[in-house]
Order: structure tokens, then sequence, then C-alpha cells
């Protein structure tokens, strides 16, 4: 709702003069001219263009996923050149796969995997839709040794829904607030590319993308909105399956994820169940730096542990090992983060795996309040089943001993939920800006160290939430990590 709410004869009203708890796009003067535009394309155009192209992370930093829908199975092709011509061009071919109907029409599923490409390079893609080209669209690689990753927590677009309209008594409808949402996500996206010179490599989404909280064509709709951005054609995206998108198998049809992973208890699951799973979990490599995503609405705790050996054996030099999945473990929210079915769950397990596999930083959302936490390592031997240790903001933490945890806040600004008041002792900072908000990871290489920077920005602004957060350590010591033997983690399996 608008800021505090309440009924009164029986009817929602919003205390005007609360601060909003969600980013309402009405009240801002500055964008309104854009806006008042925006609204109109997107109730013509944009929100039944279920054809949108999505860039995945490849198995390494040499390749790139594509990923979209067609209303034609024809072989789908990317075409790519280093010429904005298209001369010299390559293509790539890949497969397709029949989805379902919308609107009497059949929809199919297209993945395509693109290989061999350079470090500081300038390419342009073309794909081929329906049988036609069309135009070219350029992306970049960057330096291997001096690079950035953005992240974000819950864009969640259709989280809207049902809010109070400004200067109204009345509620916005799911498609109201599903445009509200779309026009905020891409001044998120946009803003990545503003902060700072230094342009981000790709981005890492820490789930429910949507909010699906109606039928299939809501959250066709909601897909639509969060790879409408222009800049989302030129930007790889690492997502994860949010509890709001467990519901569908929508998720696998636009992401042509890398190593996947289906456990087998889901793989027989088909679309005519109740609750039919696109679960996903894959893991990449980019540069020096491992990313693990995790499924983490059904997984147990041996579907975890073998994506992660999986990840760890193919890809065992990587200097920073790095997890991505929803559900905050250790958060301050007070909607999820204390809940055994959200976050306890997989607690005392993923910190053993994180301990013994030694992984740097795990990225989470769900909980819509920031959130960061001390080093964290494991510890069957109390009764929370883990150990912190100190960390430091502005000053160098060199070779650290244990996991940094992050839980991202909301970067749309859909819904922004409260924090818990009573301390939590792995809790190193906390706030709710009420402001979308975004995070960079900024990596250097030295000769023999490496080095990580995290910073926290709002979307508007970019004034600096929290951070930095600086973490260095000597280059190769995942390969020299010895595991605590005192620790028995027998426990977490």
């Amino acid at each position: 709702m608008d800021g505090s709410w309440g009924y009164e004869n029986g009817v929602k009203c919003g205390i005007r003069s609360q601060r909003y708890n969600w980013n309402l796009r009405d009240k801002y003067n500055e964008t309104r001219e854009e806006w008042e535009a925006f609204k109109i394309k997107w109730d013509k155009e944009y929100k039944n263009n279920f054809e949108r192209i999505a860039l995945i992370p490849g198995d390494d930093e040499t390749q790139l996923n594509f990923g979209w829908e067609s209303i034609t199975d024809i072989e789908p092709v990317i075409r790519i050149s280093s010429r904005e011509d298209m001369k010299n061009y390559k293509d790539f071919t890949g497969k397709t796969e029949y989805y379902r109907e919308f609107y009497g029409m059949n929809y199919y599923s297209n993945q395509v995997t693109v290989t061999n490409l350079k470090p500081n390079s300038i390419y342009y893609y073309q794909r081929q839709l329906n049988g036609k080209w069309e135009d070219p669209v350029q992306f970049n690689t960057y330096d291997t040794n001096n690079f950035k990753f953005a992240f974000v927590g819950d864009p969640q677009i259709g989280g809207s829904n049902e809010r109070l309209a400004y200067k109204s008594n009345l509620l916005m409808g799911g498609s109201d607030g599903m445009r509200n949402d779309a026009f905020n996500w891409n001044v998120t996206v946009n803003s990545f590319f503003k902060q700072t010179e230094l342009m981000p490599s790709l981005l890492l989404s820490a789930g429910d993308q949507v909010d699906f909280v109606g039928d299939d064509l809501d959250l066709e709709q909601q897909y639509s909105a969060y790879l409408l951005p222009e800049l989302m054609k030129s930007l790889p995206v690492a997502p994860t399956l949010g509890n709001h998108e467990k519901y569908s198998n929508s998720f696998r049809r636009h992401f042509n994820v890398p190593n996947p992973y289906i456990p087998n208890k889901l793989k027989d699951m088909s679309n005519d169940n109740i609750y039919p799973i696109s679960s996903y979990n894959y893991f990449f490599k980019y540069n020096n730096v491992l990313v693990v995503v995790l499924e983490s609405n059904r997984n147990s705790c041996l579907d975890c542990e073998m994506v992660i050996s999986n990840a760890v054996n193919k890809y065992p030099e990587a200097d920073w090992r790095i997890a991505l999945f929803h559900h905050d473990l250790y958060g301050n929210g007070k909607t999820h983060s204390q809940g055994i079915e959200d976050s306890l769950r997989l607690r005392s397990c993923l910190t053993g795996l994180f301990d013994i596999y030694k992984f740097d930083l795990v990225i989470n959302g769900h909980d819509h309040v920031h959130t960061t936490t001390k080093f964290i390592s494991y510890n069957n031997k109390n009764n929370n089943d883990y150990n912190i240790s100190n960390i430091q903001k502005n000053v160098k933490n060199e070779n650290p001993k244990g996991t940094f945890f992050i839980t991202a806040n909301c970067s749309t600004g859909s819904k922004f939920l409260d924090f818990e008041e009573k301390s939590i002792n792995y809790v190193f900072n906390y706030t709710q800006t009420f402001t979308s908000s975004f995070g960079t990871l900024e990596f250097e290489n030295n000769d023999d160290k490496v080095k990580l920077t995290i910073n926290f920005l709002e979307v508007d602004t970019h004034n600096l939430i929290d951070g930095p957060y600086i973490f260095e350590k000597d280059k190769g010591s995942n390969n020299k990590a010895q595991y605590d033997d005192s620790v028995n983690y027998h426990y977490i399996l």
C-alpha cells in the first residue's frame, strides 16, 4: 500500500502523509513526459510482445547463450560479426521446441549458443526471427583483469498490483501495476550503465524477476517487461528462479542457461501437475569468477552438493566463487528470513557446503530488505551451526575466512518490506531506504593478488547506500584451501 494503511468503512485507505513503501512512477515530475509516452506504448505495443530475446552467460567467457520465443518453429539462427555491416559473419544454429498457444497462435522456445568470443572486443549479432533477419545489435566483451558485474534483488514486475493509485482512493489493477514496474525496471537497467565508466559485463538477478499473481498471460507480459529495456539486448543476465516463478515452466522458455542440472525428483513433473516446476540449477565461469546458481524452492541438500561439486570440479582454479539463489539464508527481513520453510530450511546445509567448497560470496533476494553479514563459516558444535568473524567496511579485508552473504533489496521498488528490530548476531549492516537499488562487483587481478569491491547504490541518484566492502586474497588460494578437520561436515547431508 501507499505508506501506512488501514481500513475505513470497509475500504482500504492509505495515510497520505506517510512514506511511500513502493515506487510509484506517477509521483515523479522529472520523468513525467517519458512516463506518459511509455504508458501508451505499453498498452498498445509492448506488453504482448512475447518474442523478446534474452542473453545469458555461456559456459565460460568465450560463449554467450541466447533464448527467445517465436510464433514459428523455423530453425533458430544467431548471426555474429565484428562489423556493423555484418560482413564476414558466422551463423550459429540451435534448437526449438513447442511451448504453448496464446491468442490462437502457437509459441515455440528457441535456444542458440555462440562460441569463440574474444575479450575486449566489439561484436554485432542478428537474430533470425520467424524467418526474417532483425537489425544488428552491438554487444561488447571486456578486459579479463578489470571487469564488473551488476546485481539486483527481486525486480518482481507486477508486484505493484493493488497499490493505491496516485491522488486516488482506487487500487491499481494488475495491468497498471505491471506497467508501473516495467517503466521502473527500465530506469534501473539504464542506471547500471550510468554509474561508472566501467560497464557491467553481466547482470546477476537474484530471483522473482516477475510477480505472477494472475494467469499465464500475466506471466508472459511480466517477462516481456523484464526483457523490454533496450540495454537488455546487449547485457547477459544470470537469473535465478524465485518463489513467484516456480509454478510455471515459462522461466526455462526464456532463459537458455549453461550447464543445467534438474534434480531427479523434478524430471518427471509435467505441465499436468498442479505445481509444474521449471527448476533450474546451473553454473558458469567468467574470467576468474565461478558463479553457481541454485534453485532454492525445492532443492534438497544433495541436489545443492551435486551442482556445487560439478561446478568446482570443472573450474577448480577460479579465484572467486559466488553463489546466487533466491531465498536469503542470513537476511534481516521480518517477512521471510527467520522462517523454517524459507531461509532456515537450507541454512545448515548450504553453510556447510559453502565452507567445504570455499565460497567467497552469496547473493540472495526474497526479503526486500538490504542486509550484509559478517563472515560466516560452518560449525556443527553450536546451536546455530555457524561461526561468525568480523568484517570491516572501507578497508581491505585480506584473505578473509568465511563467506559474505548479501540480501539485495527490491530493484524496481514494486515492494519494500520490514526488517527485524531485534539484534541478530550474524548481521553486519541493514537498512530499508524505500528506494530502488542495485549493487556492483568490481574485480581486479594483479600479478599475485585478486581484489573484489562491492558497493550498493540508489537507482535514481547513485547515492551510496552501503559499501565499499573490499576483499583481497592471494591468486590461486582456492587451490590451497584446507578443510577444518575439527568440523564434522557429515551433519549437513
